[in-house]
């Protein structure tokens, strides 16, 4: 397990690079990992709901123009491997999306980064499934607070 958590951070790193540079990731680098990630998730089988509500999420983001295809794949991948990692990838997507647009720039957020940071909280936390559980209990709540009360924050967001 060790391994395949090794080989999946250093593969997100390149593409974190890679987006950072080019503001793309070519899909040589996203399509085989999610292939095998999905291969990988059908063999073992075990689909839990917090995976399933975040492959439905990250194909939500990118069909509505929010997240490019490069960063969808790259989060379904993190998803279909690791869920915790999907939602953690998801948190720092949208942590590092919203203090750039608070920021007011107005280049391409380079989304894998954001992914990348998130990722690497999670594994400097060393969150178990009961601290994750109380996470997204937490940041639920956070959301829906956000949303109910937008004008605290401006449109910042408002998508």
């Amino acid at each position: 397990m060790a391994a395949l958590e090794l080989g999946l951070t250093l593969w997100l790193a390149v593409c974190a690079v890679w987006d950072w540079r080019e503001r793309r990731v070519p899909n040589p680098l996203t399509i085989p990992p999610l292939a095998a990630a999905l291969a990988g998730r059908v063999w073992r089988g075990g689909w839990d709901l917090l995976g399933i509500l975040l492959l439905g999420g990250y194909a939500l983001l990118w069909y509505k123009g929010v997240i490019g295809g490069a960063d969808a794949k790259i989060g379904l991948t993190l998803t279909l491997v690791f869920p915790w990692w999907g939602y953690a990838a998801l948190c720092g997507l949208v942590a590092l999306g919203a203090v750039w647009k608070i920021g007011g720039w107005q280049r391409h957020t380079p989304a894998v980064v954001g992914m990348f940071i998130g990722v690497m909280f999670l594994a400097a936390w060393g969150l178990t499934n009961a601290a994750g559980v109380h996470i997204i209990k937490v940041s639920a709540q956070g959301a829906l607070r956000l949303f109910a009360e937008p004008a605290r924050l401006g449109r910042a967001f408002c998508f």
